[in-house]
């Protein structure tokens, strides 16, 4: 499931809501403004009122099943997209190819934002690459255990964990479990 996130000034993530209602109020109207639609039209082609789309999109109240499922079919958008909350036209994240950038999930200049993931293997340690003119990120553990040792700290994560980098860098990540762990490491501007 995809949630809605920020990185405000002060580099702090929020996360958003996961109810139903609200991501699909977000497809809605991520629906809305790619095709420059009223909620009165996006209304009309359902038979429902623009008000009720309205109430939709802030999450206040829920559209019927059969009024989503006549949104999907009418508009060509599958239902997983309405959920996710974006459309083709907002989504430009550039993904290198792999052979080009081993590594490298998300590469978005545009936006200042670059993901990558290493693979730390049992008792080895790792270097997270280094993003230019990047000066904030985070370290986020899918898989194991981990010693991360930065330039004026050392902390253990375990998967889930996650850890705000702002200033300084990180000099390495070892693998202190007992299986490959898998970090991600993703940094803003």
């Amino acid at each position: 499931m995809l949630l809605p996130f920020d990185i405000d000034a002060a580099g702090r993530l929020h996360v958003g809501s996961a109810s139903a209602a609200s991501l699909l109020g977000r497809g809605i109207r991520a629906l809305r403004k790619d095709r420059n639609w009223s909620q009165a039209q996006v209304g009309t082609l359902i038979g429902v009122s623009g008000s009720a789309i309205s109430q939709a999109e802030r999450g206040q109240h829920a559209l019927s099943l059969e009024s989503v499922l006549e949104l999907s079919e009418k508009t060509g958008l599958p239902l997983d997209q309405l959920l996710r909350g974006t459309t083709a036209a907002e989504v430009s994240v550039h993904r290198p190819r792999e052979a080009d950038a081993p590594g490298v999930l998300v590469d978005d200049p545009q936006r200042g934002i670059r993901m990558t993931s290493m693979v730390v293997p049992v008792r080895g340690s790792a270097t997270p690459p280094s993003h230019p003119g990047h000066a904030s990120g985070m370290l986020l553990v899918g898989v194991g255990y981990v010693r991360v040792v930065h330039s004026s700290s050392r902390v253990v994560l375990r998967q889930g964990d996650a850890l705000r980098v702002a200033g300084g860098s990180v000099l390495s990540v070892r693998n202190i479990g007992d299986v490959n762990a898998l970090v991600f490491h993703l940094s803003y501007r």
